[in-house]
């Protein structure tokens, strides 16, 4: 039990109130003259009010959880003022009687009362007692119960520390398993693996899965583009140089205005405008495509009408049709979709042979190229057979431009271009020039007559592997007179199979 600081003031406070009414009523024995004016109901009246604070200063003090030496020392002082006030009362009582003022039944009443004060003041030194025992046996058992508690609590923190280093040797230990575990796992040939096994991871994140979302996206008829991927994941293709496009002078200057055309569309937003290029195969009809793409800022999409001569099934030609073209409306830059072969994609339809499939694809293509420019997408059809191409396709192409062969002068250039470049591409394996050889181009330039750029290229190409196989590798007159042989001995054939086949389809 603990009788708490508060109770303990009250009760103190409450004594001293009691002490100044029987004070109050004691110096009533000096003036036995004005005895008649007492109020014993007051006196009463104060006398069971200071039992009732006692009784509940004893019901607090019982129902208190912890014991306290103050509270005790209090209690005992709050007994001692209790036995006084019982003695004081007395004394009144006494007073009062030898006065002889008073009537016979107040005298009564006095002994009535001072019987109560007695019986109850008899009860609550009792309970007083009880409470002050219980304090004392209470304070020894505690301190016995602390000295006890202390040696228990003393013995269990001991158990726990010996618990918790228990416990940080198995730690210890199976960390050291672990690493130890650890170190076998990260041997060299497993770090090897490791480290191939997120790289492939990584690159198949980025290159794999985007690959795969553009392929989806990608119309399957793109053979070549230089559009990135969903994920700019794709790599453009090698820029070709201008300066290596060597074309007479008339067709040179027929593709630069062209070039200044669309560099001027895309740079104020204009319509660009439908192409058609014809001519002979390998005068740079798809190289000068990628050169237009890349100086006037557009993406390039390359494929052919063999590609679609793959879908049998019209339905699907026409949706992949449809699907290119809205690829190419997507496009950020713009887009120049080059179509190569297109006489076998566009024939005309007069043609007794025209089959209905290409007729309704014709009709298709037309109704979606309605106007002969758009924004965002350009066509380029390319042919080595203009004749074969339907009439109105080619009305819808705004601009026609013929890519002939080259001359003499076009030839040498084309010829030491590429010799000269072939020459020294091997940095391991260069190859001199004769003095004779170089002598010699503009000879050899004329005998190439008829060989188109691309023709001219592989020839230079073929002198300078011929010319790495010598010891030293040299590249001479006889081993270029060898190559322009063989070629010319296959664009004759060449050129005799054309005639043949022409005269085929004339019969």
């Amino acid at each position: 039990m603990i009788i708490s600081k508060q109770l303990l003031v009250i009760t103190f406070i409450v004594s001293i109130i009691n002490l100044f009414s029987v004070s109050k009523i004691f110096s009533m024995k000096t003036s036995s003259n004005n005895a008649s004016q007492i109020d014993l109901n007051k006196i009463t009246k104060e006398i069971s009010e200071t039992i009732r604070l006692i009784n509940g200063a004893v019901v607090l003090a019982h129902n208190s959880d912890t014991v306290s030496l103050d509270a005790f020392t209090r209690a005992q002082s709050t007994k001692d003022t209790l036995d006084r006030m019982e003695k004081q009362i007395k004394n009144i009582a006494s007073t009062l009687k030898q006065g002889g003022e008073l009537s016979e039944s107040l005298g009564k009443e006095a002994q009535v009362i001072i019987k109560r004060i007695q019986k109850e003041g008899g009860e609550q030194r009792q309970a007083f007692a009880t409470v002050l025992n219980a304090i004392k046996i209470e304070n020894g058992l505690s301190m016995e119960d602390r000295e006890k508690l202390k040696h228990e609590d003393r013995e269990t923190e001991i158990e726990k520390i010996k618990e918790q280093g228990e416990q940080n040797r198995a730690f210890e230990k199976l960390k050291g398993e672990n690493s130890q575990k650890i170190l076998e796992i990260l041997n060299p040939t497993t770090i090897g693996v490791a480290t191939i096994a997120v790289l492939l991871s990584f690159y198949s994140l980025k290159y794999g899965f985007p690959a795969l979302i553009d392929y989806w996206k990608c119309p399957h008829v793109i053979s070549e583009t230089s559009r990135c991927g969903f994920f700019d994941w794709s790599k453009r293709p090698e820029i070709i140089d201008i300066n290596d496009l060597i074309f007479k002078p008339s067709l040179q200057k027929q593709l630069l205005d062209l070039l200044v055309r669309i560099q001027t569309a895309t740079k104020y937003k204009e319509a660009l405008p439908n192409v058609f290029f014809y001519g002979v195969p390998g005068t740079g009809k798809t190289s000068f495509v990628k050169v237009l793409a890349y100086a006037s800022g557009l993406d390039y999409a390359l494929t052919s009408g063999s590609e679609f001569a793959k879908i049998t099934d019209l339905n699907r030609a026409n949706n992949e049709l449809r699907s290119l073209l809205n690829w190419a409306k997507t496009s950020k830059k713009g887009l120049i979709v080059f179509i190569d072969e297109a006489e076998s994609l566009f024939a005309n339809r007069r043609l007794p042979t025209i089959s209905k499939q290409t007729q309704d694809f014709i009709n298709t293509f037309l109704a979606l190229i309605s106007e002969q420019s758009q924004k965002k997408v350009m066509f380029v059809l390319a042919t080595n057979h203009p004749f074969k191409m339907d009439e109105s396709v080619v009305n819808r192409m705004g601009i026609s431009i013929e890519f002939t062969l080259p001359e003499v002068i076009e030839r040498e250039k084309i010829l030491s271009m590429y010799v000269s470049k072939f020459a020294q591409e091997n940095k391991n394996a260069l190859i001199e020039l004769s003095s004779e050889f170089l002598n010699l181009i503009p000879t050899y330039a004329e005998s190439l007559k008829g060989f188109s750029p691309r023709g001219i290229k592989f020839i230079a190409e073929e002198m300078s592997v011929s010319a790495r196989r010598q010891t030293p590798m040299r590249l001479t007159k006889e081993i270029a007179q060898e190559v322009i042989s063989k070629a010319k001995s296959s664009l004759q054939k060449i050129e005799g199979w054309d005639k043949a086949r022409n005269e085929w389809l004339g019969a």
